[in-house]
């Protein structure tokens, strides 16, 4: 804390913690947030304003600017006629006076000046030796009042350059510190992608060896493999299915955030593409005692990736039946215009077991499934509707879910 020596050796300065008084006016400007100011001590005025970030609300500190007004009133009025012909108080100590007029005739002229919250009254009464000596006592009064104000403003505006100047220096540290953290975040990304991006090639190759293998051995060794090996074989070959899955999704995203996955744009003749789909699936619809339907609407081409088309309604099919047993999937498309742009809906209807409203703005991102409270939640990663989402988007299309629990489900 730093201490003020006075020129009239008056002691002014956060030293005046030690007083009980002056503690209690610097915690009223903390609490209150705005510039205070104390009770007079003598002739002498005290402001006080905390300074704070108005975004973490941290206390940097407090400015203190202070006033003499008999020093104020001594400096404007050098002639003793002129300072008996007035009458200072503050409006709140009416009783102890800054300057008392001598005058017997009555006040001539009374005005306030305000001090943030505090009033200061100024009467004039004359006295006979001002009224022999100056003709007009108007111009004093004006200089009077003026240098009261300037003292005033002087001090007001002290506080608020300050505080400005400290609000932007904490602007310009905190704009500092997120350029760096964004610039830190962007290196961590990229490092991700490049890291995600090695490591599924890496997986990949390795696991279709697995897949291929097993997938040999099925077939030449059926008759030679007892059941249990055999079932054990199928569901290697199954789980390496998955994981392959699994991986060809992870690539496909970190390719996207990469910027680096391209679109094989052609013509596609969307009926045929469907069908294939549909004959696909019908083998898991039927495992699970649904019944897998197509309506096509649209019988002609469309601009776009056939692949990540396909991949688009697989992982949306696939999503349906995984959660709907003794029931129905439709596969439905029709023409569609958006925006004065010819196109085609692509429509997954199905009566399982819907999702709840709490899911529905997760379903969409990375990593995010169901709610296990679901009746039936099979295991999966949650990157395929995100993947579905992202390849939408290059195609200048978007993917949208309606359902509500234990009621049929529209993706579309």
């Amino acid at each position: 804390l730093e201490t003020i020596q006075h020129p009239a050796n008056s002691l002014l300065g956060f030293e005046n913690l030690q007083s009980a008084e002056n503690k209690a006016l610097f915690v009223q400007a903390l609490n209150a947030g705005t510039t205070i100011v104390s009770e007079p001590k003598g002739a002498t005025y005290h402001l006080v304003s905390a300074v704070k970030d108005k975004i973490t609300g941290k206390v940097f500190g407090f400015l203190q600017t202070s006033f003499d007004v008999g020093r104020v009133i001594s400096d404007a009025m050098n002639e003793a006629e002129l300072q008996q012909s007035f009458t200072i108080y503050d409006r709140a100590m009416p009783s102890n006076p800054f300057m008392k007029s001598s005058g017997a005739s009555e006040v001539e002229w009374r005005s306030s000046l305000w001090v943030v919250d505090r009033a200061l009254e100024l009467e004039l009464t004359p006295t006979a030796q001002l009224l022999a000596k100056v003709a007009s006592w108007q111009s004093y009064v004006v200089l009077l009042g003026g240098l009261l104000c300037v003292v005033v403003l002087e001090g007001v505006l002290l506080i608020i350059m300050t505080r400005q100047r400290f609000i932007s220096q904490q602007v310009k540290s905190k704009t500092r510190e997120l350029a760096l953290a964004k610039e830190e975040a962007e290196k961590a990304s990229k490092a991700k992608t490049e890291f995600l991006a090695n490591m599924s090639h890496e997986l990949r190759t390795p696991l279709n060896s697995v897949i291929g293998f097993t997938r040999r051995v099925l077939k030449r060794s059926e008759s030679a493999l007892d059941q249990r090996s055999l079932e054990a074989l199928a569901i290697v070959e199954k789980n390496g299915h998955h994981l392959l899955g699994l991986i060809n999704d992870l690539l496909d995203l970190t390719k996207i955030e990469a910027g680096k996955l391209e679109l094989d744009i052609s013509s596609i003749s969307v009926g045929p593409l469907l069908n294939s789909v549909v004959q696909e699936f019908k083998p898991q619809a039927d495992k699970n005692e649904s019944e897998l339907l197509l309506d096509v609407r649209f019988d002609g081409v469309i601009e776009g990736d056939a692949t990540r088309v396909r991949q688009i309604v697989l992982n949306l099919i696939s999503n349906a039946i995984k959660f709907t047993h003794n029931g129905t999937i439709t596969l439905c498309c029709k023409q569609r215009y958006h925006q004065g742009k010819e196109g085609v809906l692509i429509q997954v209807l199905d009566t399982g077991v819907g999702i709840s409203e709490a899911d529905l703005d997760n379903l969409f991102n990375k990593f995010q499934k169901v709610s296990s409270t679901q009746p039936i939640n099979p295991d999966g990663t949650g990157l395929g509707l995100a993947l579905v989402k992202e390849i939408c988007a290059m195609h200048h299309g978007w993917v949208q879910v309606e359902s509500k629990p234990k009621q049929s489900s529209k993706r579309r």
